[in-house]
């Protein structure tokens, strides 16, 4: 689901949350060096200075920054600063703003300029956290100008009991030519710091202001921006610190919050889940009613942000967010005898929090740990359309928690949940050379992939889902019908969906050869956008997919039966075929290795890709005939025919993600009339090229359908999402018959 950024202008000259004052007392200031003058950037970083005072009186954070703009776009960008705060504990002080331009700084904070936003940028996702942001515009910025800007944020949130916790970037994003981080405590507080990502020793000094901590870095490079990187890997460089001396002191902290008050037993549904046989079938009505009964909406002001609403409350309203619906369910459990305990996690950094320093802000969601029939179970509260008992709910993929129960003293291991599964079987069925053709395809969704196939049919029915199948294929073949009404079997009691189509397509004659492409694995074999890598690539992992293909004719075909394997770093393919009196039979399975292929891997990944993306296609005959002596290994091989009709995707691809679209979820179903598009004619397989001149170029020797050639200027560039990355697409028409046709282009990064 896409973010939707919703602003407020508040009515402000001068805000109670936001002062101007000079720097506090404990700030150590440093000089702005500017360097010799503007480099050939849009914009020079020349200072990036965090410095961080732990309490009494207040927790503090100031922020001194300076950057040279040299071009007129970097001016516009420039002349807009923005100070983001919560105002339900924070105060925002600004020390100044300056303009430096032929040696001299001169002031350029004007007080009744300063504008107020509320921006929710995650409404849409229903999220609300009340955050507020100073906007500044300056005036009479030129290139070559030196903006610099200084201001403190005081106050923590009181959910926290006075204790702080956070972190701080030791590299900026762009190079910046000199990057400090202070860290400030009285002599008599506990603190921990832990540098994640480069090897960094601070200075450490006492004074009158207590210990401080620096660590300072000069020309600092640009951090890689590679993209599909592994959750678990520190892109930017990053000093941690806490108050919390160990995970035993977070656990009591979060067990204070997430305490089940005495009324749990009152509480009104708990009457009608006891009317279940077992405990079992309790729990999961239970389940049930906070995953579904109550919508998802997070509304996260002050100490909100971490503490759950009462269960009362929630089930008054009927909403909340994770650590609201986690709540309810614990007092739901407990209330019916049945031991449960809600579990802080992270729904990303998966087994990377075990590198962390103990505190709250490792965590991002909550969820539930039950003792069900002996065994434990991790229930995600947050899930919908899951159907399956409570004693048998895959756990969710986030490999650590911390339950919030007394004697906890370090985080829990999470199961890891077995591989998203499909499995596709299409039939093809040629009863006589000049007669209709039977085309079936029946497609098994389980665990995930069911829920998420559940959502589709809940905002779409299978109605509509038919004719949205039936008009996608008829974009290529125009006389495809429908033959019977899809059909939705969902299994009762278990994550398990399985959909069936039914089509008729034209006549076949006993000359053609028809190719067949898996297209459940599409999304498996796309090359990653950036292809020359300093960090690893993520790969999505445990993935098991199955495809059978089953073709019959009137005769024995001319196949020779036969399993051939792809393996690369992070999947393997296998293909096997095998032949009946009358059918042809071809199998591909993919199961995924690992989560992640190291830079070192990454050519042999991209040649192994290459390698699955031919074995995922295969040309068969369709004319009786001795079957040839020699093996079916590539498109063409052996075969020798004229190319006919390809099945090119015959299902949905569905992904782990929460947002599935329309335009994704049919992404692969395309009927084409060819062997397969060649680079640059489909999101599958984009040119890859330095930049979008030579995507232009290279488009001139494409043809249209009609044989014009294509080339000229193209009507729109837009970037698609495809394959969990980006393609750009140019659409370009054909100057002899003004078709419009895309062309999909990669740049490498």
């Amino acid at each position: 689901m896409s973010a939707v950024t919703v602003v407020i202008l508040l009515a402000l000259t001068r805000a109670p949350a936001v002062e101007v004052a000079p720097a506090p007392r404990w700030v150590d200031p440093i000089a702005l060096e500017t360097g010799s003058g503007p480099s050939d950037r849009a914009v020079d970083y020349l200072l990036y200075e965090e410095q961080i005072r732990l309490g009494p009186p207040a927790f503090e954070r100031y922020l001194h920054t300076a950057r040279r703009v040299n071009s007129p776009d970097a001016v516009e960008n420039g002349s807009e600063l923005r100070f983001e705060f919560d105002p339900s504990h924070q105060r925002l002080i600004l020390h100044g703003v300056w303009i430096h331009r032929n040696g001299h700084r001169t002031s350029a904070l004007r007080v009744r300029d300063i504008k107020l936003l509320q921006r929710e940028e995650d409404l849409d996702a229903r999220h609300y956290d009340g955050r507020l942001t100073a906007l500044l515009y300056l005036h009479d910025v030129r290139p070559g100008d030196i903006v610099e800007s200084a201001y403190t944020i005081r106050g923590s949130n009181p959910v926290f009991g006075g204790r702080a916790a956070g972190w701080a970037g030791l590299a900026y994003g762009p190079r910046v030519a000199r990057l400090r981080v202070r860290m400030l405590r009285p002599v008599d507080r506990f603190l921990a710091t832990r540098v994640h990502g480069i090897t960094l020793e601070p200075a450490i000094a006492t004074g009158p202001d207590g210990i401080s901590m620096v660590w300072d870095r000069r020309d600092v490079p640009e951090l890689p921006r590679e993209g599909q990187v592994p959750g678990d890997v520190d892109v930017q460089p990053w000093v941690e610190y806490s108050e919390w001396r160990d995970w035993r002191e977070v656990a009591e902290w979060g067990a204070g919050l997430f305490a089940v008050g005495p009324r749990a037993h009152a509480l009104a549904p708990v009457a009608e889940f006891r009317k279940a046989a077992d405990p079992t079938e309790r729990a999961s009505a239970a389940l049930r009613f906070a995953q579904e009964q109550v919508r998802y909406l997070a509304v996260e002001l002050g100490p909100g942000t971490h503490r759950p609403s009462p269960p009362e409350k929630v089930l008054a309203r009927r909403y909340g967010d994770c650590k609201d619906k986690s709540l309810l369910l614990v007092s739901f459990l407990r209330s019916m005898g049945i031991e449960a305990d809600p579990a802080l996690t992270h729904t990303e950094d998966g087994a990377a929090m075990d590198r962390r320093l103990p505190s709250p802000f490792v965590f991002d969601h909550v969820i539930v740990l039950a003792r069900l029939e002996g065994k434990e179970r991790w229930l995600e509260p947050t899930r919908i359309f899951e159907r399956s008992p409570a004693n048998e709910v895959e756990p969710p993929d986030y490999a650590r928690a911390l339950v919030l129960k007394p004697g906890t003293t370090a985080l829990s291991e999470i199961p890891r949940p077995p591989a998203n599964e499909k499995a596709q079987t299409e039939r093809v069925r040629i009863v006589g050379w000049g007669k209709p053709v039977s085309f079936r395809v029946s497609t098994r969704y389980a665990g995930d992939e069911a829920m998420q196939m559940r959502r589709t049919l809940a905002n779409a029915s299978a109605k509509r889902l038919e004719e949205r199948y039936l008009r996608y294929y008829a974009e290529d073949q125009p006389d495809i019908r429908l033959d019977a009404p899809l059909r939705v079997e969902d299994a009762p009691g278990k994550d398990e969906l399985v959909i069936s189509e039914s089509y008729v397509l034209p006549p076949a004659g006993d000359d053609q050869v028809r190719d067949f492409t898996a297209s459940s694995l599409d999304e498996r074999l796309v090359a990653p956008r950036t292809t020359r890598r300093q960090l690893p690539l993520e790969v999505e992992h445990p993935v098991r997919l199955r495809e059978t293909l089953i073709l019959d004719i009137p005769g024995r075909p001319a196949v020779q039966p036969g399993t051939v394997e792809e393996r690369g770093p992070a999947g393997v393919l296998r293909r096997s075929i095998s032949v009946g009196a009358n059918t042809v039979e071809v199998v591909w399975t993919y199961e995924s290795l690992r989560d992640r292929v190291e830079p070192s891997d990454l050519q042999r990944h991209l040649a192994s890709l290459k390698e699955m993306r031919e074995l995922a296609t295969i040309r068969l005959p369709l004319r009786p005939r001795p079957p040839p002596t020699g093996p079916n290994r590539s498109v063409g091989e052996g075969l020798g025919m004229l190319a006919g009709i390809v099945f090119v995707g015959l299902g949905l691809i569905f992904g782990v993600t929460r947002a599935v679209g329309w335009a994704r979820s049919l992404r692969g179903r395309r009927f084409v009339a060819r062997t397969r598009p060649r680079n640059g004619e489909s999101a599958m397989s984009p040119l890859l090229v330095h930049d979008r001149a030579a995507a232009l170029a290279a488009a001139r020797t494409l043809r249209c359908a009609c044989g014009g050639k294509l080339g000229g200027e193209p009507e729109s560039t837009e970037a698609v999402r495809y394959g969990g990355g980006e393609v750009m697409v140019s659409v370009l028409v054909c100057p002899a018959c003004t078709t419009r046709r895309g062309l999909y282009w990669v740049a490498p990064r």
